[in-house]
């Protein structure tokens, strides 16, 4: 059972003594992991999420966005780090019925304000010192809020394979499924073959535009000099988003025998 005084008591401790604001945000984040364990959630927050336009948030888990500063020592330095929060939190969700859905925090360790969404308008509460009862707010807030919406742009982030780097999901995926085609199993390679049988009866796929060649290139991020089998391209590509249909079906599926989501495509980006 988690002793929310003794922790908030803690995590204050820690910030009075930090000497800039990435201190604060790990000393913050240690005392949340330790917590949220006892919750049974990984607390893994993405940092320094880049917002178009609207600067890099500090830290985003699920729809728990965190502002931190080193020291907040005034009114007008309160109002300057909300409104950079609220900033970000708009450019996240641009639609404001969208924004709803988003749990804001400020903070210095020391103290804290929330944020909370009604109708897309922001509903600024006053700071008040960490303390076991806005320390357990803060955690339960994690706690309810740490899934993020099934949304397009949700989706595109966590699996695009155009205009992603090398990094993302999609990507990874759709080249770990190109490069096994290069050696494929006995039942991959009918599982293929019976695929260019059915796609044959629609499209020529013999004869392929140099567009579609330089769009599978694109896709796959392969430099000029290398060469793309398309066919393999494309039944790779095709494979990739047939597994991604399956997870959404799975998580909506669970959701609605479970109440619960089984899967969380952010963390599965992470892998």
């Amino acid at each position: 059972m988690v002793n929310f005084e003794e922790q908030a008591r803690e995590l204050v401790r820690r910030c009075s003594r930090a000497n800039s604001e990435t201190t604060v945000a790990s000393r913050i984040e240690e005392i949340l992991r330790d917590v949220l364990k006892e919750y049974g959630i990984d607390y893994q927050p993405i940092r320094e999420k880049r917002v178009v336009r609207r600067g890099r948030i500090d830290s985003i888990f699920g729809a728990v966005v965190t502002e931190y500063k080193k020291r907040i020592e005034n009114p007008a330095e309160w109002e300057e780090a909300t409104g950079q929060l609220i900033e970000y939190i708009e450019g996240l969700a641009p639609e404001a019925d969208l924004r709803d859905q988003y749990l804001g925090v400020v903070t210095d360790g020391r103290q804290v304000r929330f944020v909370v969404f009604d109708g897309g308008k922001a509903k600024i509460e006053t700071p008040a010192p960490i303390d076991a009862h806005q320390l357990r707010r803060w955690v339960e807030s994690l706690a309810a809020l740490h899934r993020r919406g099934l949304t397009a742009d949700n989706l595109v982030e966590d699996f695009a394979v155009l205009d992603a780097t090398d990094e993302s999901a999609g990507r990874r995926l759709a080249l770990a499924c190109y490069n096994s085609l290069g050696t494929p199993t006995k039942k991959t390679w009918m599982l293929r073959k019976e695929w260019q049988r059915l796609f044959a009866q629609s499209v020529d796929h013999r004869k392929t535009p140099e567009a579609h060649v330089e769009a599978y290139r694109a896709a796959f991020g392969f430099s000029q000099d290398v060469q793309v089998d398309h066919t393999r391209a494309l039944f790779a590509l095709q494979t990739t988003y047939a597994i991604i249909v399956k997870l959404v079906a799975l998580r909506v599926l669970s959701e609605v025998r479970f109440g619960k989501a089984i899967v969380q495509f952010h963390e599965l980006a992470a892998l």
